[in-house]
């Protein structure tokens, strides 16, 4: 399966997304034959399908695969567990590269309530998911929710600290700029 995935990344780095889903679908068919389908690999397949088939223009039969791979995460682990919430999160980034925003900012709002229940409305996470619901109004044309969701990260910011300070900090600014 290993072997398998690797074939798929390079024709996928090559842009031959026919290829790459070829192998992408018998390592996910090993999966299913060896009633395996429960790993997180499989999962991991299940969204590199879901990319291959929207990078080849199939956006509904990649937002097919996206499903799968939420739902996977979903059965696993619960709606409240934050591998689901980082499972969402991936997905509303994919989203977002793809210029899919409205499915994006519903993924990014999903992902914050998630946040907010389990580790609350402080966390470096959930000011990371603001950022990413900010700048999505942003793209959406939507610039007073934007600057509101942007205020809220500013003063989480200006009363908490955060490790990994430097990256939310570097995100900031670019927002800062996109939104004047």
């Amino acid at each position: 399966v290993h072997l398998l995935t690797q074939i798929a990344s390079i024709y996928d780095s090559q842009r031959d997304y026919t290829r790459a889903l070829e192998y992408l679908q018998r390592a996910q068919q090993i999966y299913v034959d060896s009633q395996r389908d429960s790993s997180s690999d499989h999962a991991q397949i299940l969204f590199s399908i879901g990319c291959s088939y929207t990078k080849a223009g199939d956006t509904a039969k990649g937002f097919e695969y996206f499903k799968k791979y939420e739902d996977f995460y979903l059965k696993t682990f619960g709606e409240t567990n934050l591998n689901y919430e980082e499972a969402l999160y991936h997905i509303a980034d994919t989203c977002y590269s793809l210029a899919q925003y409205k499915k994006a900012l519903e993924y990014y709002q999903r992902c914050q309530h998630i946040l907010k229940e389990n580790v609350g409305n402080t966390h470096w996470k959930f000011v990371k998911c603001l950022l990413a619901i900010s700048s999505t109004h942003h793209k959406l044309s939507e610039k007073s929710q934007a600057k509101q969701v942007f205020s809220q990260v500013t003063e989480l910011m200006r009363v908490n600290r955060y490790e990994n300070a430097k990256d939310l900090e570097d995100r900031i600014e670019l927002l800062k700029l996109q939104l004047k």
